[in-house]
């Protein structure tokens, strides 16, 4: 092979790796090509929605597409979920939800998905202090401790609200009843935002939410505060105990929200999902509402939040075992 056939050889040879390794960037470049949709697998109303709602917006600016909030509820975030993991992986079709992504796997090996196989991660996009255990408003008890031991002489004789089993709002429940001892009758909903209209309503007892959920509910009078899951008090409350001093400090689960494409979505319009969805969430506006409701933003990289939701199953696949929780 003579100098100058080698030469021109090897500047094919490179170019045509050039052109594989930017495959992905071009198709990046071309992206949105049509408005993007996050689902959120919940009904109208809910945490996901009060944070999700303000941020698709502000991505839609960044990424100069219209960007559409899909709520999809059922089966505790399950069916939106599995739409979102059939969908094609071009960016266009995302999930937003909370750890229950996660947890709901930990408690039922049979979901036709995978939370972790089937997604590509794109950013935790915020974290709670803690949850909020409140009642209705004519509950005829003052606080937590008047509540436990009226729960203690009638077995099975309050109710409880959740979003689902496996929701954070469930294991939460269940939690405070294998520590305090007490027995309550569990009413599932297709999300935080049905359940509390029904809670208000006085037609259920108790029931854990993100403080996103029902900020203006309790400081209105609508529902009534018991105590807050966080190891210290939160600064929006300070009234509210936390169940570690009120003497159960096992009682101490956060909730947290993310965004997922499909599995198979290519890592440049992963990046840049990644990017305009924490530009939104850094947003001076959308933290504000954020650290009302006792959260705080993350943002993280993909890599990063890949790293926390395979620590988050863990501890999730611990907690079910130790609480006995199970989908059949």
């Amino acid at each position: 092979m003579t100098g100058r056939d080698g030469t021109r050889r090897r500047a094919l040879l490179l170019g045509g790796i050039g052109s594989l390794l930017g495959a992905p960037q071009l198709r990046a470049q071309g992206f949105p090509d049509r408005p993007v949709r996050i689902v959120i697998p919940f009904a109208p109303g809910g945490p996901t929605d009060i944070t999700g709602r303000p941020m698709a917006d502000l991505m839609a600016t960044t990424l100069g597409a219209s960007v559409i909030i899909d709520n999809r509820a059922g089966a505790g975030g399950a069916i939106g979920t599995e739409a979102v993991a059939r969908a094609k992986p071009d960016g266009h079709t995302l999930l937003l939800t909370t750890g229950s992504h996660i947890s709901n796997t930990a408690l039922n090996p049979n979901l036709p998905y995978h939370p972790i196989r089937d997604f590509a991660p794109i950013t935790q996009t915020t974290q709670s202090f803690g949850m909020l255990l409140v009642a209705r408003p004519n509950l005829p008890v003052p606080d937590l401790p008047a509540f436990i031991a009226a729960a203690k002489a009638k077995p099975g004789g309050f109710t409880y609200a959740h979003a689902g089993i496996g929701n954070i709002t469930h294991l939460c429940a269940a939690l405070l009843e294998k520590e305090a001892g007490i027995q309550l009758l569990a009413v599932p909903f297709r999300g935080t935002g049905p359940a509390f209209t029904e809670l208000m309503a006085g037609r259920i007892d108790i029931g854990f939410a993100s403080l996103t959920a029902v900020l203006t509910h309790v400081r209105e009078g609508r529902l009534k505060m018991l105590a807050f899951t966080g190891a210290k008090r939160m600064p929006v409350l300070p009234e509210v105990p936390s169940f570690a001093e009120l003497g159960y400090p096992a009682v101490d689960v956060f909730g947290w929200q993310g965004l997922w494409a499909p599995a198979g979505t290519p890592a440049p319009v992963v990046e840049r999902l990644n990017q305009a969805a924490v530009q939104a969430m850094r947003t001076p506006g959308l933290t504000k509402i954020v650290e009302d409701s006792a959260s705080f933003v993350v943002g993280s990289s993909p890599a990063e939040f890949a790293a926390f939701q395979e620590k988050d199953l863990a501890m999730h696949k611990a907690l079910a075992e130790r609480l006995n929780i199970r989908v059949e």
